[in-house]
């Protein structure tokens, strides 16, 4: 699968019309969604070539109101597209998918040219994959010290129903364990490492962004989990496969699965503290096997838009979890960021500390933006109307490449100081 896109690393009307509209149901059919797709891709492909840039979205803007009529129609009132969360998850989906030259059923090693160097990936595609026939679940794996990158792919992961289900992919991590579970430029760390990575992997494949799973073996148990931490809100779920954690905890797991098999202490430690911050996320089997992983793997997807957020920043690099970015904050002060939003009283409560100011980026899935949203920050309220824009849709897919969190509103708010009682 190609895109015309890059990685950088979707919505209701008013309570009066959720009867006849729902923003979580699919009110388009299949066919209805690649045509939208269709229009998606030649816009980005304009904006690649940077030709034909305004004809491109004007020209999806028209199939978009052709939509817009026949619903509204269908519906007895007026309906915006851009309100339907499912069905542009499902449209964005179809954005620049082509079949391309890509080795099935068998495993082929790459080399992915990056800004900080080169990076070394295998891969294994199932031998029935096809593009045209939408996306799959990513199994990205992180090996063991001292493993090859096909045989950690064949001893570890090399099951038939995984081997015929999902994409698997493993990265030559760095020569220094200590940097896998770090950032770093020169030389390039365990995150470039991954995330440089998987941008390349979603480039050549149809990958279903709620179920891209991060896994890791050996010491890349916590070189995942420090991954996955930094970007929750990228992963379905994060696999820990015979080896232990180090430092990484579970404060940015809420919305986030995890599964271990065969850890050590700070494993049983990390169980049992997500358990006291009240997380349902996290599966611990000792005795897990391939088959059991595979189990987990098929029976959980992402949460993409959570009603409830808590974020630990931990880079400069990622400020974003889900819907809520932060701006203003030293990750040394430990910046810590919660976001919980009521849809029937439409209503987001925020508590930070030591961040200057959050965007909110929206969609009908979370708030209802026929309607008016009344933000809380650290106690002060206040009440905005927002405008659902097309512009802004494209805009964020472009930069994230994920189709299962398209906003089409965001908005600024800044950070008051918590006032002691």
């Amino acid at each position: 699968m190609k895109r015309s896109n890059r990685f950088g690393l979707v919505l209701a009307l008013g309570l009066s019309l959720m009867a006849a509209v729902s923003p979580f149901e699919l009110q388009l059919k299949e066919k209805d969604h690649k045509k939208i797709g269709d229009s998606l891709t030649i816009y980005y492909e304009s904006v690649r070539t940077k030709k034909g840039v305004a004809k491109a979205k004007n020209d999806l803007q028209g199939v978009l109101d052709k939509f817009n009529q026949a619903l509204s129609k269908k519906a007895k009132t007026e309906v915006d597209i851009l309100s339907l969360t499912e069905d542009m998850t499902a449209s964005f989906l179809w954005a620049g998918v082509s079949e391309s030259r890509v080795t099935l059923g068998k495993i082929k090693e790459y080399t992915f040219e990056t800004p900080f160097g080169p990076i070394e990936c295998a891969i294994h595609a199932p031998k029935k994959y096809k593009a045209s026939k939408g996306p799959v679940p990513l199994i990205l794996s992180v090996p063991a010290e001292g493993q090859m990158l096909s045989q950690h792919l064949n001893e570890d992961w090399m099951l038939g129903d995984v081997r015929d289900n999902a994409i698997i992919a493993t990265l030559q991590m760095p020569k220094n364990v200590d940097l896998w579970g770090k950032s770093s430029r020169e030389p390039i760390g365990g995150l470039e490492t991954i995330m440089f990575g998987l941008g390349e992997i979603i480039k050549m494949y149809s990958v279903d962004p709620d179920r891209i799973f991060l896994s890791g073996r050996g010491d890349g148990v916590e070189a995942a989990a420090y991954v996955a931490s930094i970007f929750p809100s990228t992963f379905a779920g994060l696999l820990g496969r015979s080896g232990d954690l180090k430092e990484t905890g579970p404060k940015n797991f809420g919305n986030m699965n995890a599964y271990f098999s065969g850890g050590g202490s700070n494993v049983t430690a990390f169980g049992e503290s997500a358990a006291e911050l009240g997380y349902k996320t996290v599966t611990i089997e000792p005795d897990g096997t391939i088959e059991s992983a595979w189990q987990w793997i098929s029976s959980h997807s992402r949460f993409a838009n959570p009603a409830k957020v808590d974020f630990e920043i931990k880079s400069p690099y990622a400020a974003q979890a889900y819907w809520i970015s932060a701006e203003g904050f030293d990750p040394e002060e430990e910046p810590v960021v919660s976001g919980e939003i009521d849809r029937e009283k439409n209503v987001i409560v925020i508590t930070a500390n030591n961040i200057a100011s959050v965007v909110l980026f929206l969609n009908d899935s979370l708030v209802d933006l026929d309607r008016e949203v009344t933000v809380i920050c650290n106690g002060v309220e206040r009440k905005d109307k927002f405008t659902r824009s097309l512009t802004i849709a494209l805009n964020q897919y472009y930069n994230s490449n994920d189709a299962g969190r398209v906003y089409t509103a965001f908005k600024s708010y800044d950070i008051p100081k918590i006032q002691e009682k």
